[in-house]
């Protein structure tokens, strides 16, 4: 332990940097921590869920998928489509529904949850020809998507 003690007694400089390069990096950490924090009341994500709804009692045999998206983020997201889609070329194609119009433009409040419903023979004849998503696209164009099995 003398040892070391008298060499850095007579090393002072390397000493010296070490200390600054580990007070740097300790700084960049701390201003990297801070600013991820900073960004958690402004989170925004949507859990997309994809069902099968079978009808019982009056709606006995009325079969359809649903998909849901819920705001799970902390702050109001504006929701521009619900349903869904599949990818082609790199972009999402949008599937809608005319018996069952799409939701458009509808402001989800935190916790909050938009449905939309496809007849399950049409979403069985998309599925023979592609992969077919469920997906939630907000208004600033990000998809959210789970793959439908």
């Amino acid at each position: 332990m003398n040892e070391f003690i008298e060499w850095c007694n007579l090393n002072q400089g390397f000493v010296s940097a070490i200390l600054a390069l580990t007070s740097i990096v300790l700084s960049v950490v701390a201003i990297l921590v801070s600013i991820r924090v900073a960004k958690l009341p402004f989170r925004k994500k949507i859990a997309v869920a994809f069902y099968t709804n079978l009808g019982v009692g009056a709606s006995a045999g009325i079969q359809f998928y649903s998909i849901e998206a819920t705001n799970i983020g902390n702050r109001v997201i504006k929701v521009n489509f619900v349903g869904i889609g599949y990818k082609e070329g790199g972009r999402w194609m949008k599937c809608y529904n005319k018996a069952n119009p799409n939701p458009s433009n509808v402001m989800l409040d935190i916790n909050e949850t938009v449905d939309t419903q496809y007849s399950i023979s049409d979403v069985n004849q998309m599925m023979s020809e592609r992969t077919l998503y469920a997906i939630a696209v907000d208004i600033e164009g990000k998809v959210y998507k789970r793959r439908i099995k």
